[in-house]
């Protein structure tokens, strides 16, 4: 064991494995390794969009939830957790049979098998609902891969200080709140109070639930 001039007890003999201070007339503390360059980076603050946990540049999959940081995409079968900062609530997704029959697409059927609701938990503020390209480069928060006549980037929820909005992002099909048989305008948000249904795409129902 070395003593440095700053009374640090050293485990290495040219430089204070403490300070880096040189112990041999030297003036610049050892390059760090690899491995030690990687902790450096992960404790700099780089975290997973989907669960927070903290990884090392160069990582190509979280080692904690699986998430892709190349593609932006989670494993199949991978259910998102609830985001850093906290939920905006959750988003109940169905497919609505009448709406599918208001719509009178042509072309276009519903599964014959009808999924399950599916559970959505929401982020704390802005939500895009979609489907998700790749070429694009949409990922939306609410991925409806399911009906093709939803657009990719079909429109975006927000929840401010006076509660939700609604904004179509001049979707191909419209989207339409409750009975209205009118979509809403492009670009224009209105306001969304939880549990009014949100029809988009051919047959897609999503109701919020705070």
């Amino acid at each position: 064991m070395t003593t440095c001039t700053n009374g640090h007890d050293s485990e290495w003999e040219d430089y204070c494995s403490v300070c880096g201070e040189s112990l041999g007339g030297g003036s610049t503390p050892p390059a760090p390794k690899p491995e030690e360059e990687a902790a450096e980076l992960g404790e700099a603050g780089l975290s997973c969009p989907n669960c927070s946990e903290t990884y090392a540049a160069g990582d190509v999959f979280c080692e904690n939830c699986g998430y892709d940081f190349l593609s932006g995409t989670l494993p199949e079968e991978v259910v998102p957790q609830v985001p850093a900062g906290g939920s905006s609530g959750r988003a109940i997704v169905t497919v609505d049979l009448e709406f599918f029959e208001r719509m009178k697409f042509s072309g276009v059927e519903p599964p014959e098998k009808l999924p399950e609701p599916v559970t959505i938990v929401l982020p704390p503020t802005d939500i895009l609902i979609g489907r998700q390209s790749d070429t694009r480069g949409t990922f939306p928060e609410i991925d409806l891969d399911l009906d093709p006549a939803v657009s990719s980037s079909h429109c975006r929820l927000h929840r401010g200080a006076s509660g939700w909005t609604i904004t179509d992002l001049d979707s191909t099909n419209g989207t339409f709140l409750g009975d209205s048989p009118d979509p809403l305008t492009p670009g224009r948000p209105m306001s969304l109070t939880p549990g009014t249904p949100i029809y988009v795409g051919a047959w897609t129902k999503i109701e919020l639930v705070d």
